[in-house]
């Protein structure tokens, strides 16, 4: 199909293709881009919808989980702490729900979307992922952003001040491997140079979440990858070594920050350099473990606000209110927590997905979302490992097993940015355990 006959074919959704194709890019802008682009996307998405010009596949499964976890959220707004302001975080996460369905409408409307989305995804991929070593070896990238010195070297890219550079390229990575197959057919050799290149731009990011998940789904693609054999396999899996090796050796600032850092912080080690000491006021050192750390502190605020509203969670966004104080008596309750970090135990989200939800929803609302998503996994690992030829749904799965592993430090699943990535990812996931070829 030539791109007339594309456009020609693909003429009544056509606006909606390019607008969820730019996605990508508008992740890359800022917040305001990225809301513009979305709900641009929504509202072309349930025009044609409601206008009958588009017909919409989706599996009943899909329909029941939309629709009671969506009832139970409603509820969840009149049980809030502040209604008003989980009210505009439901709406929030709506749109990305609706942003998933057009991903899905669009693959299904012409397989040839699932390519050329990858196609755009891998382009600003490799982009982010130049500009962002230029930075690291001449301080500045293309666009004038400095490196952030002060917080281990970490690189910024074209994403400005937001140190983000690690997330993005571990999150969206593997949703742009189709590039690399032809029906059966894979350039395995530029498969696995393209992951490691992206690895190593990951790990200089200095972003120890984002790297660790990224080096975890790489080992579970090599696993799970049925185009190469065993021998191949282990020879990847020690060239990543070696790199890795290689760049801690070359690198102290990369090894204090990676490894005696996060011993420090877990507990199991006392001893940073005194340079690096002095230049990193994040530091948690001598901490008895992982619960001392900033992050354990907002771990244990936000099992300990759960513990306050375990049903039915004390609504969506309202972490940031609680981990203060409790309402209605402005109580300063979560300052007690076994923390040696309590002082530093609030922010706008617990920094993991699975405690936000848990917190904020109760655990109704967690065990409505983890059915989807433990459902999700099983019919993806099944199809994954049991069929021959796996090239197409194996990244995806990696992707999937990427988002929501639950031992991770990650964004906030109701925020405009980092909420953006599960609902992604499930487009794509929706799309392939749909397919039956």
């Amino acid at each position: 199909m030539s791109f007339q006959d594309y456009l020609s074919y693909s003429k009544k959704s056509l606006f909606l293709n390019f607008i969820v194709f730019f996605i990508p890019i508008s992740l890359i802008i800022g917040n305001l881009i990225l809301n513009i682009n979305v709900v641009l996307a929504n509202i072309i998405f349930l025009f044609l919808l409601l206008k009958k010009k588009i017909k919409l596949e989706i599996s009943k499964f899909l329909i029941i989980f939309i629709l009671f976890y969506n009832l139970y959220l409603i509820l969840n707004i009149f049980l809030s702490v502040d209604s008003q302001l989980s009210l505009i975080s439901f709406f929030g996460l709506v749109r990305y729900q609706i942003l998933a369905l057009s991903i899905l409408f669009i693959f299904n409307d012409d397989i040839k979307n699932f390519k050329i989305f990858s196609y755009v995804i891998f382009i600003v991929i490799m982009f982010v992922a130049i500009d962002s070593l230029i930075q690291f070896f001449f301080l500045k990238d293309i666009f004038g952003f400095e490196l952030v010195e002060g917080h281990a070297r970490r690189l910024t890219g074209p994403f400005g001040d937001e140190q983000v550079v690690g997330a993005y390229l571990s999150k969206l990575a593997f949703l742009s491997l189709s590039i690399f197959f032809v029906k059966d057919k894979t350039n395995t050799f530029l498969r696995y140079v393209y992951l490691i290149f992206i690895s190593v731009v990951i790990l200089a990011s200095y972003e120890r979440a984002a790297s660790i998940m990224m080096f975890a789904s790489l080992f579970l693609y090599l696993f799970i990858d049925k185009s190469i054999n065993w021998r191949l396999k282990i020879t990847l899996i020690s060239v990543a070594f070696i790199i890795t090796v290689f760049m801690f050796y070359q690198n102290k600032g990369l090894k204090e920050h990676f490894v005696s850092k996060t011993a420090a912080q877990f507990g199991i080690a006392k001893f940073v350099s005194e340079e690096y000491a002095q230049t990193h006021t994040d530091l948690d050192v001598g901490h008895s473990s992982f619960w001392d750390s900033q992050w354990g502190a907002h771990y244990l605020t936000g099992l300990a606000i759960f513990k306050k509203h375990k049903f039915f969670g004390s609504g969506l966004k309202t972490f940031r209110i609680l981990c203060h104080f409790e309402l209605p008596d402005y109580s300063p309750k979560y300052l007690n927590i076994d923390s040696a970090s309590s002082i530093h135990r609030c922010s706008t989200h617990p920094h993991n997905f699975y405690i936000e939800i848990l917190s904020e929803t109760g655990v109704v609302g967690l065990v409505l979302l983890l059915s989807f998503i433990l459902t999700m996994f099983y019919k993806m690992f099944i199809r994954t490992i049991l069929r021959k030829n796996n090239y197409l749904i194996a990244p995806i799965f990696c992707s999937f097993f990427s988002i929501f592993w639950p031992i991770q430090t990650t964004g906030s699943f109701f925020s405009t940015w980092a909420g953006s990535f599960p609902w992604l990812v499930i487009g794509f996931s929706a799309f392939l355990i749909m397919k039956k070829e």
